[in-house]
């Protein structure tokens, strides 16, 4: 079923191109304990993510070519990466970093909270075992959000960096076509619940820091749908260098394997 599948990924997704955004700003904590945090989380994401890539390649729905669970990292174009535009964006500093993990670990708990409701056993299955996951990263990124905003001048630092963020959130919960589809079928989670859920949790902790929080954008972004910003290209560019056919180095091995 292609709803199921894209479903599927846009979960898997999500976490991989969250763990690339970690890992490249690895060593770069204001807090000497934040960044081995830091890297165990973005190895929980890829783990997430490598599961389900797995998955879907054992279950043999998906043309891999024969590359397995590799095909869906290192093989696929720009737009058939269906995770949010939010996870893609570059972070400009370790603020806005921590900012989007703290609103993206808000996400996360309620959306892997819902899912474990699911009806599909093995989405059942991963979102259970994320869920203690990803309570362990909330209450990493909640602990840093009222640390920060305790110091006035960190403070207006998470103020400055909330519009980048927050401006990407809405799309968290619009409802692609695969995400009805699945609700339909007692399989996905609602996203209305979720947002709810996510939206009171927020606002009382941005309330108790004293960071206000800026309307919410009613522009729609279509990450889901496979339209990305030029941050994914550059990150696949990075992620798939050595396996793309197109990469020069791709292509200088095959030269040395043929001769």
């Amino acid at each position: 079923m292609e709803a199921k599948i894209k479903y599927y990924l846009q979960i898997a997704d999500n976490a991989l191109i969250m763990s690339h955004r970690l890992n490249k700003y690895g060593g770069k904590a204001l807090f000497l304990d934040q960044d081995p945090i830091n890297t165990n989380i973005a190895l929980e994401l890829t783990s997430l993510a490598e599961t389900i890539y797995r998955y879907l390649a054992e279950k043999g729905e998906v043309d891999t070519r024969g590359t397995g669970s590799n095909y869906f990292v290192y093989y696929r174009a720009e737009n058939e990466f269906c995770n949010c535009i939010v996870a893609e964006q570059e972070n400009e500093n370790f603020t806005q970093l921590m900012l989007k993990r703290f609103l993206i670990d808000n996400f996360n708990y309620y959306f892997f909270m819902e899912l474990s409701r699911s009806s599909d056993r093995f989405l059942a299955m991963i979102a259970g075992k994320f869920f203690l996951q990803v309570t362990g990263h909330l209450s990493n990124s909640s602990r840093w959000m009222n640390s920060a905003c305790n110091d006035e001048n960190m403070r207006l630092e998470v103020q400055k960096a909330l519009p980048s963020v927050w401006r990407y959130t809405p799309e968290l919960f619009t409802w692609s076509d695969a995400d009805i589809e699945m609700f339909r079928l007692g399989i996905g989670a609602d996203l209305d619940k979720v947002r709810g859920l996510w939206m009171k949790k927020v606002s009382s902790s941005c309330f108790s820091t004293a960071v206000q929080l800026p309307p919410l954008d009613p522009t729609i972004f279509f990450g889901k749908e496979g339209f990305h910003s030029d941050h994914l290209s550059k990150a696949l560019n990075a992620m798939q260098y050595l396996t793309h056919p197109d990469s020069v180095m791709s292509h200088c091995f095959k030269q040395i394997i043929l001769n």
